[in-house]
């Protein structure tokens, strides 16, 4: 790859992107909302072309020369309550077509779409894979689904290549304030009390720089016309496992207060990407685990002395926390 177009590019995923398209030398032309006051995220760079354009204006953007790739990220009404309202859920699915024209304007060979593991749904399998029937239960989640399925359509009949990344859980700096990571790691480190579900739901998360990682080996990947991935970590631990572990990270004093959140539906979800695909055709394997993650975060939200504790009670529990040598290491092997 030598140009990209981006989407979402202040996103956590779209940054995280940007940074590792930047190590490639790859030019990268940044789409961004109009006014956004998330710019600043955004690293200086000559290999990097910032456009204002907010996703309704797609359609009129002119100017930019050939790209190879064209990544969607971008997304309206991404915080908890825009996910579940309808009508702000479904324009996003013209967006996401429109984008894919845009792709086909600027020469682009691959479309890569932003998917979800909302798109599944509530499932009991303990490995979710691209062929895993999609059921969602959300308005975030059928958009995705229908998006993805409806860019697909259009990128066929434009004869470019697609490929639609359903991302599990991600984490990193950047991430939304409303995360359970972010959200619970806040707590933690003011000392204060954590109200949370029992914690037996299973999850899978992956460290944003490693996301981004996939994405551009998709991107340098050339052997796909048409194709859907699941990207996550390819292994997961319980939720209170995921806290425990940041409490001890932190030195945290806060009480855990399991249980006194109940579950949506009374259902405990839990979901663990098959990412074997993905490292078949791509090489990719995760290799940021879940205590070095955190201190990444700690360090650059916290930063000084503070930091300088967290990482030596981490040091004790990396070789713990996720190496990476369940199924994910067995399909990459």
């Amino acid at each position: 790859m030598k140009n990209i177009i981006l989407t979402g590019a202040t996103s956590m995923l779209g940054v995280s992107l940007i940074n590792e398209c930047i190590k490639h030398e790859i030019n990268i032309y940044a789409l961004v909302r109009r006014h956004s006051g998330k710019i600043n995220r955004i690293p200086e760079s000559k290999f990097i072309n910032i456009i204002e354009c907010d996703l309704s204006e797609l359609e009129n953007l002119s100017g930019l020369p050939d790209c190879e790739v064209f990544y969607h990220f971008g997304w309206e009404a991404t915080n908890k309550a825009g996910r579940n309202d309808p009508e702000s859920q479904a324009i996003n699915i013209i967006h996401s077509i429109k984008a894919a024209r845009l792709a086909k304007k600027f020469h682009c060979q691959k479309f890569i779409f932003a998917g979800s593991q909302a798109e599944y749904g509530i499932h009991e399998e303990e490995f979710t894979t691209p062929e895993t029937y999609a059921n969602p239960i959300t308005a975030y989640g059928i958009s995705k689904l229908a998006a993805g399925k409806l860019c697909a359509l259009e990128c066929r009949n434009l004869s470019i290549n697609f490929a639609h990344v359903r991302i599990f859980s991600t984490y990193g700096i950047n991430d939304s304030s409303e995360s359970m990571i972010i959200s619970t790691l806040k707590k933690l480190i003011h000392n204060e009390h954590c109200s949370l579900t029992q914690g037996i739901q299973k999850w899978d998360y992956l460290y944003c720089d490693d996301a981004a990682r996939a994405f551009y080996l998709l991107g340098e990947f050339d052997s796909y016309k048409s194709e859907i991935y699941c990207l996550g970590s390819g292994q997961s631990q319980t939720i209170k496992y995921y806290i425990q572990a940041m409490k001890e990270i932190t030195g945290s004093k806060s009480e855990l207060g399991f249980g006194e959140v109940p579950y949506i539906n009374n259902v405990p979800p839990s979901m663990c990407a098959d990412i074997s695909k993905l490292t078949r055709d791509t090489g990719f394997k995760p290799s940021i685990n879940f205590s070095d993650g955190i201190n990444k975060i700690v360090k650059i939200t916290y930063g000084g002395g503070y930091y300088r504790l967290v990482i030596n009670k981490a040091s004790a529990l990396s070789n713990n926390i996720f190496t990476f040598t369940g199924r994910a290491a067995e399909n990459a092997a």
